[in-house]
Formats: C-alpha cells, structure tokens, sequence
C-alpha cells in the first residue's frame, strides 16, 4: 500500500562536517548543480530511497543542501515484497527519512507471478522505476535520484563483460538517463560509508543483497574480491572502461543517426548506407533503428545476423525481427513494421538552458547547450541545430509538439507561413507531423527538427551558438 507524501515539521539537527561527509557534499552540488547539465536551486528531487546505507548517505547529503541552497528533498521507497521482512524494512526506512524531516511516499510492488519469464532482478526492476516515473510526475519533481556509486558501475561493467556486451553495454550505468540522475558514481562505497558513519546514522540492511544465487551478489562477494587480491586496480580499470566506453557510444549514435531517413511514415535505415558499415556497426544501426521505432527490446542477435546475411546476398529483406515484428524493406530502406501511434497524446515540456528534457510520448530528448561556432553548424541536419542565442539571457524555453494556428518563418523565407503548409511543402508525412518535436523559445517557434529554424534564430557573426540536438531516450 501506498502512503502520502508529508513535510516534516521539525527539522533534523545535522551532525557537523567530517572529511568524508564534506567530500559528499562537495560532490552532490557540483554533480547536480554545476555539471553539464545543472539543477536550478529550486529543484524538487526525488530520492529512490531503500533505506540502505547508500541511499541513506545520498539522502543526507542532500538535506545538507537543502538548508544550503533551498532545494526541496523528496523520499520514494518501494517495497519489492521479496522476502518476509520488507515490510519491517520499509516502516525503518519510512522512519530514517522522519529522522531527516523528509517527505515521503512508499508502495508496495507485486511480487513476481509464477511462470513470469523476466528474471526476479529484471521484474523488480522494470516495477521500481515505474513506481519512481509516477511518483516523480505526481510530485512535480524536476528528477529522481539514484545511489548508484563507482563500485556499483565497476560490477555493472564486469557482468556485462561476462555476458559478452559490446560497446553500448560496457558504458554501464548512465550518469544521466532521462529523469533518472546518478550523482554518486564518482564515489566508492568505502567513502560513502565513511560518509554515513560521521552522521550517526545507520542504514537497513537488505538480507537479499547476501543471497549469492543472484549473480551480481556472486561477483560482489566472490569473484572479485578474489580478483583484487591479485589486481588491486581492477576496480579502477573496470571504471575506466566504462567512461571510455560511453564516450565512444555518443560518436557512435551520431554517426548512425545520419542512417536514418529524414522524412518516411516510421523511423528507416538506409539500406545502401547499411551494406557499407562494418558489422559491429550494422548490429548497433539495428538496436538504433528498434529504439527509435520505440520497441522495448532490441532485435535478438540470431535475427541481427539472418538480417546481414540477407544483406549481403539477394534474399528478401522481409523477416521477423522478435516481439511479434518484421523488418521490411520499402523504398530502398529498412523499417521494423508494425503499427506506431500515429497520433500521440499532446506533448509540453519546460526546461532551461544548459538543459536536457525526456519527451517520453515519442521516445525522444532534446539537449540544448552552448558551443562555440563550429563548421557543421552552417550545414543541414535533421538531429541538430544550431541557433542564434536569443537577446534574453534566461528565455522561456519549451519543448512540445504542434498546436493549432502554429506559424514559422522558415530559413531564408521572406515571411512567416503556417506550419502545417510547412509540412506539406517538405513532403513530412501526416504520420510524423504530431510526432514532430518543437523547440520553442520565448513563444516562438525555433527549430523544427529535419525541416527549418525560424530565420530569427539565423546563426550569423555570432561567436557563440545555441546547440540543439534530439536523440533516442
């Protein structure tokens, strides 16, 4: 069962700042309000909130900028009801975050039906963040918070090594991923411990964290402790690999994203661009391709490989892709057929700049940032733009999709036109017209994205621009 959020009325006396506690804190504020893409200092944030020992540390510090920088601090618990003592474990969760003077909502997840072919970790998993997604938009909270720390990203990378992921999985644990912010990544646990032990405070401790049938666990407390007995840097190295990788990942996606056709009914690959890609790239064209098309799972790899051999010979190119799909080749490019929503419910999002938004209704977000001028800016892009800076320093920015009465005066236009004869002239699919994401600034249509910026935005003699991209979410 679920519990209402409430506000403490007393706030917490907070111990004085340790070496550890200040390193924790010096971390949560640069991380979430002076990195890439910063927090504003009014944020609400949701803490995905257990009550073990790392959660807890994460909770704490973010009280400390709570009295700091005035943010507002929000609990969310779920209860995965996977043993006998979870429910005691919730109500000593429920009572850590009192003890903090944070507000606090809980639910119980159902547990894993017989017969269910998800793993128990997968199952709680999926039902965890969907607790976490309604929660955040029932409490307004600009992001949700996870605990996730540097030996959580070593372990996650070398389970994937061992289940033989390429590039795209061996990244890890994404710093940000939509909503869902990890700001501790950068710190161990011994250091968060440390963190907690200067509190006072001690965290609830999760029996199922020790059950070495799970194999996470197995890798947590066997295999390598084994193998840093002999390699003491192995954690470190795992760590590495990740950043590395994700790194590699972005030049990737960008250089595939220039595969996709910029106007067809449905996301499409083009099939002669795809022959001339290596297979490793072929294969992650294939999992961009599903993403984009809003599948829930990639392609399986057995269907990936028939799919290339059909490249590379003159069999049809019509197979199925799993999940009930099919690949189909039209136009002399490759589309994963089925029937998308045509018309998606009415999409509005505020965010700011530097900002990211996840505009969950088309499986897409926008990032805006500033750059300095760069070459490719003064070339055509469906995935990118970039703009002239608008004269206010803190413009209204939304992002959401057409409206009635909507006008643009396009690049080089001499006046501004409706938007859906826009549409019509760039021969954009009814289809794809509402599923179009657009930039608006200060009320002003700005960018629309693989068809026009509005000549306002025209980047000139400026010496910095506005950078907007859309990508997968």
């Amino acid at each position: 069962m679920g519990s209402s959020p409430f506000t403490a009325t007393n706030p917490p006396t907070l111990s004085r700042t340790g070496t550890a506690l200040a390193r924790l804190e010096e971390v949560l504020e640069r991380s979430l309000f002076s990195g890439p893409e910063p927090l504003l200092r009014s944020a609400r944030i949701l803490v995905a909130f257990s009550g073990g020992p790392d959660s807890l540390a994460l909770l704490y510090g973010l009280v400390r900028l709570r009295v700091k920088l005035g943010v507002t601090v929000l609990a969310a618990h779920a209860d995965h009801a996977q043993d006998g003592e979870s429910a005691t474990r919730a109500a000593q969760a429920r009572q850590l975050a009192e003890t903090l003077g944070v507000a606090w909502v809980s639910q119980r997840l159902v547990p894993r039906p017989a017969g269910c072919p998800e793993s128990l970790e997968a199952w709680a998993r999926r039902l965890r963040y969907a607790f976490l997604d309604q929660q955040q938009k029932e409490l307004r909270a600009d992001c949700i918070l996870t605990a996730h720390h540097r030996d959580d990203q070593s372990e996650t990378v070398a389970l994937r090594m061992m289940l033989g992921s390429g590039l795209e999985g061996l990244a890890g644990i994404r710093p940000i991923h939509g909503r869902v912010r990890r700001p501790l990544l950068e710190l161990s646990r011994h250091e968060l411990s440390s963190a907690l032990a200067e509190t006072g405070l001690s965290g609830v401790l999760d029996p199922t964290n020790r059950n070495l049938e799970r194999p996470r666990n197995r890798l947590r407390h066997c295999l390598l402790p084994a193998l840093v007995e002999d390699e003491p840097c192995l954690g470190e190295r795992l760590f590495r690999i990740a950043d590395a990788a994700r790194g590699a990942n972005v030049r990737v996606e960008r250089l595939l994203l220039d595969l996709v056709a910029a106007q067809t009914p449905r996301p499409a690959l083009s099939l002669r661009r795809l022959r001339e890609l290596e297979e490793p790239l072929q294969l992650r064209a294939l999992t961009l391709l599903h993403r984009l098309a809003q599948q829930p799972f990639p392609p399986p790899l057995a269907a990936q490989r028939d799919l290339l051999r059909r490249l590379r010979g003159s069999a049809s190119l019509s197979c199925d892709c799993g999940q009930g799909q099919r690949w189909l080749e039209r136009d002399g490019h490759l589309e994963v057929g089925g029937n998308p929503e045509p018309y998606p419910p009415a999409f509005t999002y505020t965010f700011s700049m530097p900002g990211r938004v996840d505009i969950r209704e088309i499986g897409l977000e926008m990032r805006l940032r500033r750059s300095a001028i760069e070459p490719w800016m003064f070339e055509g892009s469906r995935w990118r733009a970039a703009l002239a800076p608008p004269a206010n320093d803190d413009p209204t920015l939304v992002v959401r999709n057409r409206r009635p009465g909507d006008r643009i005066q396009p690049l080089g236009a001499p006046g501004s036109r409706r938007l859906k004869e826009v549409f019509i002239d760039r021969h954009v699919p009814r289809e794809e017209r509402d599923r179009t994401p657009l930039l608006v600034i200060e009320q002003k249509i700005a960018w629309v994205p693989g068809v026009t910026i509005d000549e306002g935005f025209r980047l000139g003699e400026h010496r910095q621009a506005w950078v907007v991209e859309i990508a997968p979410s």
